[in-house]
Parts: C-alpha cells; sequence; structure tokens
C-alpha cells in the first residue's frame, strides 16, 4: 500500500500551513496511491492525476479534485475522484491540463512495455467522463505497434489537442511522436 502526498509551499519553501494538514495533503484511493501531475482550475481547484490499484492488481489513472485550501472537492463525481481502467495490466499518466471551458483533459499511456498506446481521457468540468470525446470520455491510439506513449498536450487557437510523445518503431528504436485531434477524439490528418 502506498500514499500519495501534495504539498504547498510558500514563495520561501517553507510549507503552506493553510493549506490541507499543515501543508501536507494525503490522498489513497484503492491499495496504493501515487500523484503525477496537477494543474490549477480558474477557480484556484487543484485538479491531481496520478495511478492506483483499487479492484485489482492493475495500475489506473485517478483524477481528484481539492478546494483552495486543499479539502477534497465533493462536487467532483460526487466523491472527489474518479479511476479509469484503460483494460490493460499497465495505465500511466504523464500531463493533465484544464481546458479554457473547464474541461479537464489527461494524457498518457495504456499498457505496458513492450506495447503501449498513447491515451487520453477527457471529463467534463464535474468530473463526468465526456461522451463526445473518443469512446465515452478515453481513446487510445496505436501508431507503430509497439511502445507509444504520449508524455504531454497543448490545446491550439482552433480547438484541437496537440500531442507529442514517443513512438517506438521497432523493437530497439524511439522516435519522436507529434499529433493533433479533433475535439471529439478523430486524428487530424
Amino acid at each position: 500500500n502506498s500514499t500519495g502526498i501534495l504539498m504547498r509551499l510558500l514563495p520561501d519553501g517553507m510549507e503552506d500551513s493553510s493549506f490541507a494538514n499543515n501543508g501536507v495533503l494525503r490522498l489513497q484511493y484503492g491499495r496504493s496511491t501515487g500523484p503525477i501531475a496537477a494543474a490549477v482550475d480558474a477557480q484556484g481547484r487543484i485538479v491531481v492525476t496520478g495511478v492506483c490499484v483499487v479492484d485489482s492488481f492493475d495500475i489506473d489513472w485517478f483524477v481528484s479534485r481539492f478546494t483552495p485550501d486543499g479539502a477534497p472537492d465533493s462536487t467532483f463525481n460526487g466523491s472527489g475522484w474518479m479511476y479509469h481502467n484503460f483494460l490493460t495490466r499497465e495505465d500511466i499518466p504523464f500531463d493533465i491540463m484544464i481546458e479554457p471551458t473547464g474541461h479537464i483533459f489527461v494524457t498518457g499511456c495504456a499498457g505496458v512495455y513492450p506495447k503501449a498506446n498513447f491515451a487520453f481521457l477527457r471529463l467534463r468540468p464535474e468530473g463526468t467522463r465526456d461522451p463526445d470525446f473518443g469512446s465515452n470520455g478515453s481513446m487510445e491510439t496505436d501508431f507503430a505497434g509497439n511502445q507509444d506513449v504520449a508524455y504531454g498536450t497543448a490545446i491550439t487557437a482552433d480547438g484541437k489537442y496537440f500531442v507529442s510523445g514517443t513512438v517506438r518503431d521497432s523493437v530497439t528504436n524511439y522516435d519522436f511522436g507529434l499529433a493533433r485531434y479533433h475535439r471529439n477524439g478523430d486524428l487530424d490528418a
């Protein structure tokens, strides 16, 4: 079992005692939790993504939201958090982005070495999966049949997702990969 920790620091590097429990927020979803990335929305709420082990020994994605003072935000998915299983043994998110609309876009991979795909999760502002994106809010892209991992996302001026990562085209070669997607998750040819 493992517990994730978030800390908020003051500009001088000291813990902010007004946040959570003297500057430290502990979170655990299921057996184990490991936060990886966070973003702050327009209301100052903290949105966190990472890995968790909930209902099996698979590693899945979680997304949680906290109030600016570090309390769980129960308006997010009715409990303050949600998780997504891409139905592979190991799924890892690497980036989280709050869109201007308040939607939450998470980027990473679904699968374990040597076979993984670019993977994405799009949530509505209230923390439910967006049915207008991919297959009920999630999708994967397999570029080369091997180890494809999305590490970062930006949104373009015309509202498309621009994603960077690595694509493994053979057993030994990793290449830089870029892809652009429409708002519904389709690749932009």
